[in-house]
């Protein structure tokens, strides 16, 4: 999906906030796709 530069970029430019972000978001869309789920499964 991503282009070589641009993956090479955020892997030169990676922080230690960036790998927390990415978890928090990740933990953000989980939970959105849970309560998506569990009101269709009603």
């Amino acid at each position: 999906m991503m282009q070589p530069k641009k993956s090479r970029n955020l892997y030169f430019h990676s922080h230690p906030l960036h790998g927390t972000f990415s978890l928090i978001a990740s933990l953000a869309l989980a939970g959105l796709i849970g309560i998506v789920i569990l009101l269709n499964a009603r």
